[in-house]
């Protein structure tokens, strides 16, 4: 009982400070949030189904707010030098890399929700309709493999430091090799193959179908075992920078 209420405690310190931090910088947020719902304006307005590809682009968006966060926290905690007092702290790590989802859930449905509302206001979503369904269901489904992949890019930030690049090139890969763009089979043979073992495209393929098929079940397999992976190499490369004494280095 002791420790649910310490992790609920910290659960809510996480969110207190997700919402300091999202005011703080409200101007900044509402600027590339305007930016990016333009952008997904245009491109919807060049697709023949629009609201597919309108649950596709807020699908995409999703799994880039939850893949690039644990390394965004790391890169924020070691640039403000605090990042080692996590270590030293009383509380177990899991305790807090746990909070830390929860906070990022909530925000990154938050943000979702904007989302589909400014959507649905210029007509491009049918709120409860089969393929809005569908995105909840499968966002509960990917969720899970999603933290693993942010799991592996936050071990890499903590061995490297300077990940960044690397993150905009998978999300922007993310992107156009989900199948929202051009179809999948018209890509080369090695794109097809790395195109298949994306949870997005996965998930967007669903959506596509416009019912759960079997493939649910495997979708849910892959997303824990990119879970599991993303928590092999997170303690790897928390392991093998601790050894070398560069955990606190930026």
């Amino acid at each position: 009982m002791v420790q649910l209420r310490m992790f609920l405690k910290i659960t809510w310190n996480e969110i207190k400070k997700e919402i300091v931090t999202a005011w703080s910088y409200r101007l900044q947020w509402l600027g590339e949030f305007l930016s990016l719902f333009i952008f997904f304006i245009f491109l919807i307005t060049l697709t023949e189904e629009k609201q597919i590809a309108a649950v596709s682009y807020c699908l995409w968006f999703y799994c880039v707010l939850i893949i690039g966060d644990v390394s965004g926290k790391i890169s924020t905690e070691m640039q403000s030098g605090t990042f080692e007092q996590i270590y030293l702290s009383i509380i177990p790590l899991p305790f807090l890399l746990f909070a830390k989802i929860i906070s990022s859930i909530i925000r990154s449905s938050l943000i979702m929700g904007s989302l589909f509302t400014l959507l649905w206001s210029f007509g491009y979503l049918t709120l409860f309709n089969l393929p809005a369904n569908l995105f909840v269901y499968s966002i509960l489904l990917i969720t899970p493999g999603l933290f693993g992949i942010s799991l592996i890019l936050g071990g890499l930030t903590i061995l490297l430091k300077d990940v960044g690049w690397m993150i905009n090139i998978f999300n922007n890969s993310l992107l156009f090799l989900s199948g929202i763009f051009i179809p999948i089979e018209s890509l080369p043979i090695w794109l097809q193959n790395i195109a298949h073992i994306s949870l997005v495209t996965k998930t967007i393929e669903i959506i596509k179908n416009g019912s759960p098929s079997s493939n649910e079940f495997s979708l849910f397999i892959d997303s824990l075992f990119y879970l599991l992976f993303g928590l092999i190499v997170f303690s790897y490369c928390e392991k093998k920078t601790k050894l070398a004494g560069t955990l606190g280095h930026y």
